[in-house]
This record gives structure tokens, C-alpha cells and sequence, in this order.
């Protein structure tokens, strides 16, 4: 069973700059994937799995540039080769957050 169906939701590649707030820390990462429901980031800086994270990033969605603010939780950290791989799962989406999500992923 791949990773993807132990998810249950299909992630996107993809290569955008995310801002990464957590412990009264500040700093730029990189978004690597995302899915409904969660995101793989890559950083230079390791956070502990648990902590909580705010996510700033834009997303172009159907000829649209969305900004995304989306709070999640570090569920694993490792890492790989040069960088840090964070894997966010997202909490609970406002529904327009959900909605554009959605669209992205299709």
C-alpha cells in the first residue's frame, strides 16, 4: 500500500515559498506538496512533531493567485539530504480554505 492510500487523499507536487510560523519563530521554507488535508515542506530549521504551525502561502487556483493561512501540526520531521521534511496535517479548515483546497487538488 503506497503512502497515498494510507492517506486516503491524493497530494500535489509542488515547489512554492511558504512562511513557516511556529514557536515564536518566523522563516521561509519550501512547500513541496499538498493535499486536503495536509502539506510536506521542506526547511532548514527542524521542528518537534506536535508543534503547532501557521502557514502562509498562495497557491494559483483555476487563473486565481489564493493566499493561503492555514494553522496546522507537525506529525513527523526528518531529514533528507540537504533540508528538513516536515509533514503538516492540516486542523480545522475554514470552509472557503477547504473549498479552494479541493479545487487545487482536482
Amino acid at each position: 500500500m503506497s503512502t497515498d492510500e494510507k492517506r486516503g487523499v491524493e497530494r500535489i507536487v509542488v515547489s512554492r515559498p511558504v512562511l513557516v510560523r511556529a514557536e515564536g519563530q518566523r522563516f521561509q521554507a519550501k512547500l513541496a506538496n499538498i493535499s486536503g488535508d495536509g502539506a510536506g515542506i521542506f526547511s532548514e530549521a527542524s521542528l518537534s512533531v506536535g508543534t503547532i504551525v501557521v502557514l502562509n502561502f498562495e497557491l494559483l487556483v483555476f487563473k486565481r493567485m489564493i493566499s493561503f493561512v492555514l494553522k496546522g501540526i507537525v506529525m513527523h520531521s526528518h531529514f533528507r539530504a540537504d533540508a528538513y521534511y516536515l509533514g503538516v496535517r492540516f486542523g480545522d479548515l475554514p470552509a472557503e480554505a477547504t473549498k479552494d483546497l479541493a479545487e487545487f487538488v482536482q
